[in-house]
């Protein structure tokens, strides 16, 4: 019976894979494998979702087998990444930056700090074009080579010399934001705000490769990032402007930050059930742990057990809310799964941090901070969320306090003159302005209108 054990080594990482096909006690076979950290106890699961005849568990098996030699792994020991493999999933010798998330803080801060530029993340696949002479590839966000759009790379074709740039690509479309190689000299070392300039002297006005809009400005990065979220988009970037290429991702922080407006995250596909649905699982501190099911649409295939995949949800108490299926990722490994990716409250909830328990608690926590509640100062109506944000009733809506200055004043003012907001008041105030006053949102009907309060806050928080 077929079997392999492989080998990862790079950097920190010292990764085994084992894979194997076994009999069933009616002559039909299973896939199955076991991954982890060597010489440690390995996670197993199925690559197939149900016994299969001996030719097909051949044809999985060997289908999962090259998947994961593509990615680095080799049978030899030492797990030198990349070794003997063909050149689509080969090594390309480039390793991209990559990003650590930013919270709200950091974001707030990068906003209104000149060193730091902004712009726009694109809901892409990652990749780098690297063109020598009339030779064009793509590298994805591991250092592999991988396939490309024609247009892009007949585009990249078209542009005057060698160079590796570095961009998301969408369709036909490669959204171009650093450079890091141009003309036979390595600009890694050189600062964002140069390598900027490079690339968009460089691209100029190509049609199937765009420089990603970058802004500067305290007024322009706020603007942009309210115009940006209120657009739905997938959320933004901040970059040190004198900051050199890293290759690689750091510990924690870094010189470029993203921030997500939409939630997304990569789950190991843990399960195959009936009508188009798969079981979701996150590596956690008690091993693998189950996050929930999700419909597969139609205009993609269903994917197999041991598959990453990328999911967008709502948020996740403790199964994933709303989770909506974008697809197979082969770029991101099983162990990247974690449960760290999570975000556990809803927006709603981040937003406002209200809590019926809170009415009872004081304006400001023993570190000095405002507690998460409503409260009201003069004639303003404030939320302060479990992240601190703040957010002042305004024109019929809340508004997030952006500018550091505003923030500061209106912290002080509550801390000296604010008080809770009392429930009659918030239920007026939702009345009079159609939303409801603990979340935000519209209220969704006639009873909820009347009554002031949403009716998932009315529920939560006992006020019918």
């Amino acid at each position: 019976m077929q079997s392999i054990q492989l080998f990862f080594t790079e950097g920190t990482s010292d990764k085994e894979y084992r894979a194997w096909i076994s009999e069933t006690d009616d002559g039909k076979y299973l896939v199955e494998f076991a991954y982890g950290r060597r010489n440690s106890a390995l996670k197993s699961g199925k690559k197939t979702a149900s016994p299969v005849e001996y030719d097909a568990a051949v044809k999985i098996y060997e289908a999962l087998v090259k998947s994961k030699t593509s990615k680095g792994y080799t049978p030899e020991g030492g797990g030198t990444p990349y070794a003997n493999t063909d050149k689509d999933g080969s090594v390309s010798g480039v390793v991209p930056q990559l990003l650590n998330v930013a919270d709200q803080k950091a974001a707030t801060d990068a906003i209104h700090n000149d060193n730091w530029c902004m712009q726009e993340k694109f809901d892409g696949r990652r990749m780098m074009v690297r063109k020598s002479g009339s030779d064009v590839q793509a590298i994805n966000k591991l250092g592999l080579f991988v396939g490309m759009s024609g247009p892009v790379a007949d585009a990249a074709k078209l542009l005057d010399g060698d160079f590796i740039i570095d961009g998301e690509c969408i369709g036909d479309r490669l959204h171009a934001f650093d450079i890091f190689e141009s003309g036979g000299e390595d600009l890694r070392s050189k600062h964002y705000r140069v390598r900027y300039a490079a690339l968009t002297e460089l691209v100029g006005g190509s049609s199937n490769i765009a420089v990603v809009p970058l802004w500067e400005s305290t007024d322009d990065k706020d603007r942009m990032f309210t115009e940006l979220r209120e657009n739905n988009a997938e959320g933004v970037v901040f970059k040190r402007l004198d900051a050199h290429y890293a290759p690689g991702r750091p510990n924690s922080g870094g010189s470029q930050l993203k921030f997500k407006f939409v939630d997304t995250l990569s789950a190991l596909v843990t399960a195959v059930n009936s009508k188009r649905s798969v079981g979701l699982s996150l590596h956690g501190g008690d091993g693998m742990e189950f996050v929930g099911n999700v419909t597969i649409p139609a205009n993609h295939d269903i994917p197999n057990e041991g598959d990453v995949v990328e999911i967008r949800y709502l948020y996740a108490n403790p199964m994933l809310y709303q989770p909506v299926y974008l697809g197979v990722r082969d770029d991101i490994l099983p162990e990247e799964c974690v449960k760290s990716q999570v975000k556990y409250k809803s927006s709603a909830d981040v937003d406002s941090g209200y809590d019926a328990e809170n009415a009872g608690k004081p304006l400001v926590s023993k570190g000095g901070d405002l507690n998460p509640g409503v409260y009201s100062v003069d004639e303003s109506v404030y939320r302060v969320g479990d992240t601190g944000a703040l957010s002042e009733f305004r024109r019929g809506e809340y508004r997030q306090v952006r500018a550091q200055g505003d923030v500061q004043d209106a912290s002080y003012k509550l801390k000296n003159r604010g008080r809770h907001t009392t429930e009659a008041e918030l239920k007026s105030l939702g009345k009079e302005s159609g939303r409801c006053m603990m979340c935000g949102v519209a209220l969704e009907d006639a009873a909820a209108r009347a009554r002031g309060i949403g009716s998932s806050c009315a529920k939560k928080h006992g006020m019918g």
